[in-house]
């Protein structure tokens, strides 16, 4: 009798457990098979891998500056090191060309300051942390930007001009560029030069494009280029006698001695000149009286003076007396 009722016992066991799986795989099929895909989901798109360590050589910096009236003018770095730490996934795909460090520098005020690179600065995935910087800071320094307008000066490789040429003229266009930099930079230029100038191919007239040479990397100069005329004219020479003497003060008598020129230049400008262009003239301040041989000094009209050399005066000295 026992024995039947435990018999009974368990086949009512047996049949709850069989009518719950059954309940289990028939019912709510369409719950139980999101619940299922979610899993699986989750199972494939959370990294199970162990966390590693990375060092990424070589990361570019870059100094960012938003703000119109100051400039950074010392990066000291242009690559750091950093130390990261991720799943292996992850970070065996980061490539040092494909992230950055980077530095606002907006805020900055003008100034030298320290900054110190953390996460903040490294633009990686979010499950990948910046573990150290090397270096770990940087210094900077702001300064005020400065804008200011300065003349252009043409430099001609007069090594390269044919022996029977001389310059005429040169007109730079715009003569005037505007630069832009660090104050401290922009106030010490006082003018901006061209690159060099080959003459060897200019013939009587010819217009060069050509960049400016700007003498600090961080000022620039609008326009960064212009266009240079040159124009060439024969090499001559010209003699003129019978110059006017121009006697000092204190001279005694009447100096009859004449003098001779010989000037070089332009062809077109020696034609102009004239012996009634030349003044000649005596320096007798610090003679005392009495005969000296005085060396005389010729000048010529302002228009002439850049382009016209004196090679020789004949005689070298004159005989003056002093009272």
């Amino acid at each position: 009798m026992a024995e039947r009722r435990w018999g009974e016992k368990i086949n009512l066991i047996l049949w709850v457990l069989l009518d719950t799986l059954k309940r289990f795989f028939t019912e709510n099929k369409l719950l139980k098979l999101i619940a299922l895909a979610i899993a699986v989901f989750m199972w494939f798109s959370i990294p199970t891998q162990e966390e590693r360590n990375r060092t990424l050589e070589n990361v570019p910096l870059r100094v960012v500056n938003r703000h119109a009236d100051t400039i950074v003018t010392n990066v000291p770095l242009k690559v750091v090191d950093v130390r990261v730490r991720g799943p292996w996934s992850l970070i065996a795909d980061l490539d040092s060309d494909k992230i950055a460090v980077v530095i606002d520098a907006t805020g900055l005020i003008p100034g030298n300051h320290v900054i110190w690179l953390g996460q903040a600065n490294v633009n990686t995935p979010s499950s990948v942390e910046v573990l150290r910087i090397d270096p770990p800071n940087l210094p900077l320094n702001v300064e005020p930007k400065l804008t200011r307008t300065v003349p252009v000066r043409p430099q001609l490789n007069l090594d390269t001009l044919p022996p029977y040429r001389t310059v005429l003229e040169s007109i730079v266009t715009p003569p005037t560029v505007v630069i832009t930099g660090p104050a401290s930079e922009v106030k010490a230029i006082e003018e901006v030069l061209t690159e060099t100038i080959d003459l060897s191919m200019a013939g009587l007239k010819r217009t060069f494009p050509v960049r400016l040479l700007v003498p600090n990397q961080n000022t620039v100069a609008t326009p960064a280029n212009v266009q240079v005329t040159i124009r060439l004219d024969n090499r001559g020479e010209k003699r003129l006698t019978g110059l006017r003497l121009l006697p000092p003060d204190r001279a005694m008598g009447r100096i009859t001695q004449t003098i001779s020129v010989v000037l070089a230049g332009p062809q077109s400008v020696l034609d102009k000149i004239g012996p009634s262009d030349i003044i000649v003239k005596f320096d007798v301040v610090k003679l005392p009286r009495g005969e000296h041989e005085v060396a005389p000094s010729i000048e010529l009209p302002k228009a002439y003076q850049s382009a016209i050399r004196i090679t020789s005066i004949q005689p070298e000295k004159l005989a003056i007396r002093l009272r």
